[in-house]
């Protein structure tokens, strides 16, 4: 409960019982006050109010008029003492004195009940401005921690993809010893083939078909295992840790790799491969296993955009020369997407894909290593008309010094 000092009107003034209503009248006026404290003889006798004046001549004595009787109270007193006040007197005002007895205010019964009523709605207020704050507090912890369990579920994918290169580049180097040796069988057998098919005296007539047939076959399993080791060794060679190590390269290296990992699986995709590799480019200043995971990376999303249209899809790369570097260039004709999406696209963990197939981490670590190239990337899309990433890397510091001379 609140005190009587937060609540009392202090707009009083004190006038003698002997002084006329018109002296009164003047008081109030000039003071600009409702309340009039009457005393006689130094003592307080009562109040009268500005609308108890009204209709008595001007002459007539105050203590002719309506006095209102008044009690007493502390204004250290609590409002509900002071209504008690109010009804034990039978009263309709208080007098507030201070602790050394001097009138501070007036209070009433109406007064003490706004006050209360007004605390009341305050309080009201803040409770529902509490209630309010309160729900969105807990709104953002629940999104809060729905991102933080998403993203649980991802760091956990994502370190299950580490294992799983971890695990390719162990495959990798267990294919390298068979296939070695599948390809020293099929050469020892080409060559046998090459010494007898010429010299041998053929009874039957079908036999020269059929070993020339042979040869083509070895001949065929010999380019195919070279095919598999230059693969094998790509999976090692980006499987392995790169390092922060750069050195001066030719961009279409990295491209070539990367194309060459995918070719296989874009060709079951339905997927054509349009190059357009500029040769003899300025070279740059680059991490050759890092740049191909950027194109490993550009050309599977490629490749899930057109698989989402569902029609014959087309990539392709490009590669030039740009003032001050490099560009390189890998638009296909998927889905597309929407300026709010791509607005978005290099954000970490950012994915339009179902989780089973993407993590939301692929462009966010390409656009950390183009950043760290000292590059740049962007992108143009429009929904159903496909995506086109623009990449442009700075020249090396040798290659800017044969420009320069």
């Amino acid at each position: 409960m609140i005190p009587i000092k937060k609540i009392m009107k202090k707009d009083f003034s004190r006038l003698s019982s002997s002084q006329s209503v018109g002296s009164a009248v003047k008081v109030m006026e000039k003071m600009d006050i409702d309340y009039l404290l009457i005393e006689e003889e130094g003592e307080i006798k009562g109040m009268v109010t500005s609308r108890e004046l009204v209709g008595y001549p001007s002459s007539r004595l105050i203590l002719d008029c309506v006095i209102q009787p008044i009690g007493i109270i502390s204004e250290e007193a609590l409002a509900d003492e002071a209504l008690k006040a109010l009804k034990q007197k039978a009263v309709t005002f208080l007098l507030v004195l201070s602790k050394d007895g001097k009138p501070v205010g007036v209070i009433n019964q109406e007064i003490i009940i706004n006050s209360l009523f007004q605390q009341l709605r305050k309080l009201n207020k803040e409770k529902d401005r509490y209630i309010t704050e309160r729900k969105q507090v807990e709104e953002e912890l629940r999104k809060t921690y729905q991102e933080l369990e998403e993203k649980h579920v991802q760091l956990l994918q994502a370190g299950k993809m580490a294992a799983m290169g971890e695990m390719a580049a162990g495959v990798a180097h267990e294919l390298t010893q068979p296939l070695l040796g599948i390809k020293g069988f099929a050469t020892a057998m080409l060559e046998d083939m090459k010494l007898y098919l010429p010299t041998e005296t053929l009874t039957v007539p079908d036999i020269p078909a059929w070993k020339e047939q042979i040869v083509k076959d070895l001949k065929v399993i010999l380019q195919q295992t070279d095919r598999m080791t230059t693969i094998v060794n790509n999976v090692r060679q980006f499987a392995r840790e790169s390092g922060t190590g750069m050195v001066l390269l030719d961009i279409n290296k990295p491209i070539g790799d990367a194309l060459m990992l995918f070719s296989e699986q874009l060709r079951l995709h339905n997927i054509k491969v349009k190059k357009n590799l500029v040769a003899g480019l300025p070279q740059v200043r680059g991490n050759a296993n890092q740049l191909q995971q950027v194109f490993i990376n550009l050309i599977t999303n490629a490749r899930d955009a057109m698989d989402a249209k569902g029609n014959k899809g087309q990539l392709m790369v490009s590669t030039g020369v740009c003032p001050g570097g490099i560009y390189v260039v890998v638009e296909d004709n998927g889905v597309g997407a929407d300026a709010e999406t791509t607005s978005k696209m290099f954000e970490p963990f950012f994915t339009t894909k179902t989780k089973s197939k993407s993590i939301g981490l692929g462009l966010s670590i390409v656009t950390g290593i183009i950043e760290e190239h000292q590059g740049t990337i962007n992108v143009r899309s429009e929904p159903g008309r496909g995506c086109k990433f623009t990449i442009t890397l700075p020249l090396g510091a040798e290659e800017e010094g044969d420009e320069n001379g």
